[in-house]
């Protein structure tokens, strides 16, 4: 017996010494790994003179769909002269403006920024010149927005290479020192900016955003300037009102995953009502909650847009990409797109303790779905000077119950009820 254990004894401490060799040649591994691909960040194509055949092949397919598809998604959105801004390290990129005035404006407070452009000889996408210019010495981008150049609005956003750098920089800045290489952050980055669809969608997002400084100049502006003037005051770090916003948030998901427009209805009701009570509850100012609509109507619509437009290219079985985007191994054709929105539907119920205002990207694009769902022809009222998504909400839960309870349609009620009754009789 007393061999028996301990060849036992010998035969766990083996195992356990090549369970502890297998962990460490992993970890290792991982390491090694991790180290190789934080270097494989694709730094010529930071500070690029021009831009990459896939730069122009997205540009191009941002263009393409948004004049082939834009107008299912709203009225005017296709044929609206919307510029490009792209930009790196380096260099600003622009397209779709012929002979533009030197920099560009910062939305809203107009301030100029920026250096003279020059056209790239020979360059064009979809028939657009391509101009250049170099960033300031103050390195100040036109940041992932809408600015301003001369006085046509440019959707604005890095390019794909350019974006995955910075936010693997800036994932690596969270990491404590001495193991930052050790962990993969560019994966990180990765998964974050998900593929090329993700990029087109987010261009599309900034142009949206052009096309409400088109469409609603002042409505844009009062919007962008209540996020400057009251952001830092809105209590976010209030367990109750963050309590209060969860409620809320799940009520507005399920509306959007319900089965029926009934169900919807019922939902959204449900969701405006808890949303008096959390503004009564925290006694919330006029501002603040101007602030959350005009958010909504802002970043909300701006992220319903970038969802739909994907949607669209996916649905649409007879659309196709420009012939560049074959090359780009990040594209797969608006394929994963219900990968994707389901993604986003169950984010909306995780926004509650978001401390910036991605919370209203969420909470203003589901109001989006559920107004295509309830009141068709909401996007014909959107733009009107002090109508926000809730207000549009409301209405159409009003209509629907006046629509459901008016004389007539409980005569019709009362009618069907009796034949059924007489058809069953006669059966019998």
């Amino acid at each position: 017996m007393q061999k028996k254990s301990k060849s036992r004894a010998g035969c766990f401490k083996r195992l356990m010494g090549a369970s502890l060799l297998f962990l460490l040649l992993l970890c290792g591994g991982v390491a090694i790994t991790s180290l190789l691909t934080n270097r494989n960040l694709p730094t010529e194509a930071l500070t690029a003179e021009g831009l990459s055949d896939l730069d122009k092949a997205r540009i191009a397919e941002i263009y393409q769909l948004r004049q082939t598809l834009g107008h299912k998604a709203w009225s005017g959105w296709g044929e609206a002269d919307i510029p490009i801004i792209v930009y790196n390290y380096a260099y600003v990129y622009l397209i779709g403006y012929e002979d533009p005035p030197a920099g560009w404006l910062k939305v809203p407070q107009r301030e100029p920024r920026g250096n003279a452009w020059e056209e790239l000889p020979g360059e064009s996408i979809e028939g657009y010149a391509v101009y250049r210019a170099l960033l300031p010495e103050t390195g100040q981008t036109p940041q992932a927005f809408t600015v301003l150049v001369g006085e046509r609005y440019a959707a604005s956003l890095p390019t794909r290479p350019a974006m995955r750098a910075k936010m693997a920089e800036e994932f690596r800045g969270m990491l404590p020192d001495g193991i930052s290489e050790l962990l993969p952050y560019t994966v990180a980055a990765d998964l974050f900016l998900r593929n090329s669809e993700a990029y087109v969608g987010g261009v599309l997002h900034e142009g949206f955003h052009a096309f409400q400084g088109m469409q609603a100049p002042e409505k844009f502006d009062a919007a962008n300037w209540a996020t400057i003037r009251h952001e830092g005051s809105y209590p976010v770090e209030d367990e109750a009102f963050r309590d209060a916003w969860q409620a809320e948030l799940n009520l507005l998901k399920a509306a959007v995953q319900a089965d029926d427009e009934k169900e919807a209805a019922e939902l959204a009701g449900q969701f405006l009502a808890q949303r008096e009570a959390r503004r009564a509850a925290a006694d919330l100012s006029a501002e603040l909650i101007d602030y959350e609509r005009q958010l909504e109507w802002l970043e909300g619509l701006a992220f319903y847009t970038e969802l739909e437009m994907l949607r669209l290219a996916h649905s649409h079985s007879e659309y196709r990409p420009v012939e560049g985007m074959g090359e780009d191994p990040e594209f797969d054709g608006y394929q994963t797109f219900e990968t994707r929105w389901q993604q986003e539907v169950n984010q909306i119920a995780l926004m509650a303790g978001n401390k910036g205002n991605v919370r209203f990207y969420y909470s203003g694009m589901a109001q989006g779905v559920l107004l295509d769902r309830l009141r068709p022809g909401w996007k014909e009222e959107i733009f009107a000077e002090a109508i926000f998504l809730e207000d549009l909400l409301r209405e159409a839960l009003r209509y629907l119950d006046f629509a459901q309870n008016r004389p007539d349609s409980i005569f019709k009620r009362k009618i069907t009820v009796f034949l059924f009754i007489k058809l069953f009789q006669n059966l019998k």
